[in-house]
């Protein structure tokens, strides 16, 4: 088993029911990712507003409108159960494409940051 370590993707969302797509890429050497999370500077604007869709390698993993609160874990969740388990070891390419959306919630839109922490493996 080689190394854990931790990546994190942001994207900037300044304008309320825009659609963002951003693609990222993973080092060369990761080998596999474990796990993801979802967390924001604002989280209730994620938990109420956010929708996504995530594609590793070209493959689907969330469909989109997937809404994002259901891979964010809250204070009360021990540090150990954050991450949504995805054990994904075949990563081709090390690209990850994340489509985000902010649609109309319950809270008043105010700019934010969404961010994708991802628990990886790479090589030793």
């Amino acid at each position: 088993m080689g190394k854990r370590v931790y990546k994190r993707f942001d994207i900037n969302v300044p304008t309320a029911l825009t659609k963002y797509t951003q693609t990222f890429e993973l080092d060369a050497d990761i080998v596999a990712i474990h796990g993801l999370m979802v967390n924001s500077n604002q989280d209730d604007q994620v938990y109420y507003r956010g929708l996504l869709r995530l594609e590793i390698n070209r493959e689907e993993i969330f469909p989109e409108g997937f809404q994002a609160k259901l891979l964010m874990a809250g204070m009360a969740v021990s540090p150990n159960d954050r991450f949504y388990r995805l054990q994904k070891e075949d990563l081709g390419d090390h690209r990850i494409k994340v489509e985000y959306t902010d649609e109309a919630g319950l809270v008043v839109f105010s700019a934010y940051r969404f961010s994708i922490y991802f628990d990886c493996e790479i090589k030793e």
